[in-house]
């Protein structure tokens, strides 16, 4: 099996779907015993139609140009607590250390702080972001921006593959640009049990993709329940 290329258009799944509705619904029409059924079956059938009329054939996932970074943690709560910069942790690449960002179930991502690490615990509303708050140490990000998308961020975790185990101790996870994933968030993608494993994988996707990879370290979790 040809491995699934981003770039080249793929059969629209939807267009199966609504087909075979309308398979269903014809049949359903045929098999009517009254005319105001006859009418319900045809109304549910138009709709059909108009539904796959509505369908593009293909779709390509991975499109030219960047979308808006909606999926932002920020805010007077955080700013209190940590010494917030004004920087993204995908705005400049290569290594550092020293820095940290708060990251939320859901792909919420914060601006870069800088210091102490601090425990998302002390964060009074991080929990409407999700079950899951971690504090994470930014080691390194890809070189080339982002200039490119996801149109379904699904299928970036399709073109990556498993994402090994987040919540086991010591290990680098490897989160893509929000800039790069349709809706703004950003994604736990993949874990690696070294440092220098998770860099290569985001110099290697950041190539093949056009989006910007940070590889970071969990240093607190806080479970919001």
């Amino acid at each position: 099996m040809p491995r699934y290329n981003p770039r080249e258009p793929r059969p629209n799944p939807e267009v199966k779907e609504i087909l075979d509705c309308i398979k269903r619904t014809h049949a359903d029409l045929q098999r009517a015993d009254t005319h105001t059924q006859r009418r319900g079956y045809a109304r549910i059938l138009k709709a059909h139609l108009e539904m796959l009329d509505g369908e593009p054939e293909t779709f390509t996932d991975l499109q030219p140009g960047k979308v808006d970074w909606s999926r932002r943690l920020d805010g007077p709560d955080l700013r209190e607590r940590a010494r917030m910069t004004e920087e993204s942790p995908f705005d400049t690449p290569g290594e550092t250390n020293g820095d940290f960002f708060f990251y939320a179930d859901g792909g919420y991502v914060s601006l870069l702080y800088r210091g102490e690490v601090v425990d998302p615990y002390q964060i009074p509303l991080m929990h409407r972001y999700g079950p899951w708050s971690s504090s994470l140490e930014k080691l390194y990000a890809s070189a080339a921006p982002t200039t490119h998308h996801f149109t379904d961020p699904e299928m970036l975790r399709r073109f990556v593959g498993s994402k090994g185990n987040p919540h086991r101790q010591n290990q680098f996870w490897l989160l893509p640009d929000p800039r790069g994933l349709q809706g703004g968030g950003s994604m736990l993608l993949k874990t690696y049990a070294t440092q220098g494993n998770a860099i290569k994988a985001a110099d290697r996707l950041g190539e093949q993709l056009d989006i910007r990879f940070v590889v970071a370290v969990p240093r607190i979790a806080f479970l919001n329940r």
